[in-house]
């Protein structure tokens, strides 16, 4: 089978180049899965580039999310069954996607609803699960206001939707040409991030909430307007913000140090 293949550390994408090799055999708590569709995130080429704290394989495929069809079922597997379609989120320490056939642990899969295509739901895997970590650790309740940033990415767009099961008014910054989509799905307030500042459209402590994926002066804007959380998918100096009043949760959420939820 081909796959696309780590060749060493870099920075370039030469340093990947589509490979054959022996596809690999089924463990008793895996599935063998014929991949659809896999996404090429921002976090798979930093992965491919080479993190020190990870120990790769050789070969080392690349990918982290996707989804297919079952083509073996390990034998301590019970919940899925050949012909199954699955979406699957990899660990970042068990990453290999990019390949015509994969095993991976059954329980980092789940079964693709028969409303959703299997090569649309390979597109969704990674901004879903990111958007919903990051929302449901906010405690947020119904009524409360959350401003997301970058509302019409791939993460942000996920955000918008499930904020809006969750019951939440949704204030989102993007581009205008995306406002049409993300009035249909539910969006109560544009900002147009070309023509407007959105920490002068909004006032201190209008939001409950943000969900930041921009980082940088966005994240630092975002905390000035002082939410009761931010939760930021940006990886984050926490030495630039110690004096700014913030304190943090499991690396990433930040939260007003006069708050105590």
């Amino acid at each position: 089978m081909q796959a696309i293949i780590r060749t060493k550390g870099g920075k370039e994408f030469s340093t990947m180049k589509v490979q054959n090799i022996e596809s690999p055999k089924t463990q008793s708590d895996e599935l063998k899965v014929k991949m659809v569709s896999s996404r090429i995130n921002p976090v798979d080429m930093d992965l491919m580039k080479g993190f020190p704290s990870l120990k790769y394989k050789i070969p080392q495929i690349g990918g982290i999310d996707g989804a297919g069809v079952v083509l073996e079922v390990g034998k301590n597997v019970n919940d899925f069954s050949v012909g199954d379609n699955v979406i699957f989120y990899r660990l970042f320490s068990d990453i290999g996607t990019w390949a015509e056939e994969i095993t991976i642990p059954a329980n980092y899969c789940a079964k693709i609803p028969s409303n959703i295509e299997v090569k649309e739901a390979g597109t969704i895997a990674l901004p879903l699960l990111t958007a919903y970590d990051s929302l449901t650790q906010l405690n947020a309740k119904k009524g409360e206001k959350i401003l997301i940033h970058g509302v019409g990415g791939g993460v942000g767009f996920q955000a918008l939707q499930l904020a809006k099961q969750m019951g939440l008014f949704v204030i989102g910054t993007g581009s205008q040409s995306d406002k049409p989509v993300l009035d249909k799905a539910g969006l109560d307030q544009f900002i147009d991030y070309k023509t407007q500042d959105f920490s002068q459209v909004l006032k201190t402590k209008q939001v409950d909430y943000v969900f930041d994926v921009l980082g940088d002066d966005i994240l630092k804007k975002s905390i000035a307007l002082q939410p009761k959380k931010v939760v930021s998918v940006k990886f984050v100096d926490t030495s630039n913000y110690a004096q700014s009043g913030c304190k943090f949760a499991r690396n990433y959420e930040m939260v007003d140090e006069n708050d105590d939820g």
